[in-house]
């Protein structure tokens, strides 16, 4: 009877171990599992976060090379992100270091992107003053154009001013004349003929030049290139005008008539080309030339 009872409770414990046998097992399995799932997604996440990391890293780079202006900061920021990764590739990671990490990334990004706002104010404001500062060139040199337009139309202006300030002269004749006993002037073509040369021109009407008395002097130079005539000379600043002969009148700014007669020694009356200068001061108005057979 008692060998019967000690046989039941010895099944009976050999199936309560079989049972806790298969729990335990169960619970084991379970524990691998989840362990090696949570394992896996810790690595996951870990890449992840080094990714963004990296990219951090890559974007802070570009930004440096190109706004030398906000570089200090740049450089202290991506320092912080390469010390992060560097830390992450030092030591084993469990999930505690990932968060603690991962809360240091996301502050991170929260300062990349205030960076971000402050690199694109800049730009803009730069774009704006860039703007501007086309803006005012294009104004300077049209300025400039306008201004260049100016001087170069008074330069012309003060040009025209200076010739029409000058006299002019129109219709320069010159001529070999000799006079008969009735006083009567004829003009001739023969040098052994000639006793005198008549020049005459005409004084142009002109507002600009002052009224009052004018001396024109006439330049007379025979074949030989002798200059005919008084042989008189007058002197100004950088030159010495010599001339055959001159004439005073009064200029009242209207058109004026001028003849004279000018002696002429018979020895220097010659076959050939003469030439005739006419002018007022040292400036010459005009010119022509004649010829004696």
């Amino acid at each position: 009877m008692s060998e019967k009872k000690n046989v039941k409770v010895l099944q009976l414990l050999i199936i309560v171990l079989g049972i806790s046998l298969i729990g335990l097992s169960f619970y084991t399995y379970n524990f691998y599992t989840n362990s090696v799932n949570s394992a896996s997604q810790l690595k996951r996440q870990n890449d992840l976060l080094k990714s963004d990391l990296q990219e951090m890293q890559d974007d802070y780079q570009k930004l440096i090379e190109s706004n030398s202006n906000l570089r200090t900061n740049l450089k202290t920021e991506q320092e912080r992100i390469i010390i992060l990764l560097d830390s992450l590739n030092a030591m084993e990671l469990d999930f505690e270091r990932y968060r603690k990490y991962r809360v240091q990334a996301d502050l991170l990004k929260m300062e990349k992107k205030r960076l971000l706002k402050t690199v694109d104010s800049l730009t803009q404001k730069n774009r704006a003053l860039l703007s501007t500062i086309d803006s005012t060139k294009s104004q300077i040199e049209n300025q400039r154009f306008v201004a260049d337009s100016i001087l170069e139309a008074n330069a012309k202006l003060n040009e025209k001013i200076e010739k029409a300030s000058v006299l002019q002269l129109s219709g320069l004749h010159t001529e070999a004349v000799y006079l008969k006993k009735n006083r009567n002037i004829y003009a001739t073509k023969k040098a052994n003929k000639a006793e005198k040369i008549r020049v005459c021109f005409t004084v142009n009407k002109n507002l600009i030049v002052d009224a009052g008395e004018k001396t024109f002097f006439i330049q007379v130079i025979n074949p030989k290139n002798n200059l005919m005539g008084k042989k008189m000379s007058k002197n100004y600043k950088k030159q010495i005008l010599y001339y055959s002969e001159s004439t005073n009148l009064q200029y009242n700014n209207e058109e004026v008539d001028v003849c004279i007669l000018m002696q002429a020694q018979p020895k220097n009356l010659l076959e050939g080309r003469y030439i005739v200068n006419i002018f007022d001061g040292p400036r010459r108005l005009a010119s022509t030339s004649f010829k004696l057979q």
